[in-house]
This record gives C-alpha cells, sequence and structure tokens, in this order.
C-alpha cells in the first residue's frame, strides 16, 4: 500500500496580486491521490549525479545515511517558462519530498521521490528512491521552491 502521508500544506504563497492558501483550495499534498501501477524503485549510484526536473544534485552522507539534494529552477516541462530558485534540504530514510509540480484546472500533477536508504549491488552503492506521482484534489499553484519545502513528509518503513 503506498501512503502519500504527513505532507501537509499550510503556507500562504503570493502570487501576482493574488494570494493562494494551499489549504483554502482544499488541495494539501498529503491527499494527492497516487498514480495506479507507477510508484517504482529508482536505484542511482552514490557516485553519480542525477538531474531530473529541479533536482540538480543528491549527494549521500554515510555517517547519517541521509541524502542532501540541492533543487535548481530550469525551464518548466509544458509552458518552457524558465524557473529561477535554488534551494538545499537534507532527508533521511523514509523520508519524501515533491521535486515536480505542474498545475491544471482539474487537479496539479506532483512527482515524488522518497528515499528509502542504501543498497549495495554487485559491489556498488546505490540510493533507493521510491519515484512515484499523484494529483491533487483540485488546482494548486506550482510555486517553487514553495511546494518543495511543503511537501516533506514520509513515507512507510521499506520492507527488508
Amino acid at each position: 500500500m503506498l501512503i502519500i502521508g504527513g505532507i501537509s500544506i499550510a503556507v500562504t504563497a503570493v502570487v501576482a496580486t493574488e494570494v493562494y492558501d494551499y489549504v483554502y483550495f482544499e488541495v494539501p499534498i498529503k491527499n494527492a491521490v497516487p498514480s495506479e501501477g507507477y510508484a517504482h524503485v529508482d536505484l542511482v549510484p552514490v557516485a553519480q549525479t542525477v538531474h531530473p526536473y529541479t533536482i540538480e544534485d543528491i549527494t549521500h552522507d554515510p555517517i547519517n545515511d541521509a541524502i542532501t539534494v540541492t533543487f535548481k529552477g530550469g525551464t518548466h516541462p509544458v509552458t518552457r517558462e524558465r524557473v529561477v530558485f535554488e534551494y538545499v534540504e537534507t532527508y533521511s530514510v523514509n523520508e519524501s519530498f515533491a521535486f515536480r509540480c505542474d498545475e491544471s484546472e482539474g487537479g496539479s500533477y506532483l512527482v515524488f521521490y522518497g528515499y528509502l536508504g542504501v543498497a549495495r549491488k554487485n559491489g556498488t552503492d546505490y540510493m533507493r528512491l521510491l519515484h512515484y506521482d499523484g494529483t491533487t484534489h483540485g488546482s494548486m499553484p506550482c510555486i517553487y521552491p514553495d511546494v518543495i519545502i511543503h511537501s516533506r513528509g514520509s513515507i512507510p518503513p521499506a520492507e527488508p
């Protein structure tokens, strides 16, 4: 069972002259409906840099078994607009975060990673990243880095 839990948005963000309150729109990220059958685990070599959407770099801290993610603005995949921001955050095992948000009237589309720890395979250490997506129950403004900051949550512990 995939649970997008512990991710609650109760922040107000300013866009142009309007104020958007995530709770007012009744679309807290924690209630995003996961896509059927999409969740999978990405194995990313610890020594390799990944660059999906807003992620510039992920580094592993072997002492604390945590990852530090550097997020950086890029070109929006739909509107092709340039999004300028930089944000760095550290996540522990079983913590999750959104790294992509696309707005739509029916519900905003979010893509998440959940850090599951490191596993060794054929002599190489891999970061295990639960990769899943979901759609909110209504439109939500995708403001970076706010969406990333307020999407931090927890995932169920990985089964051995």
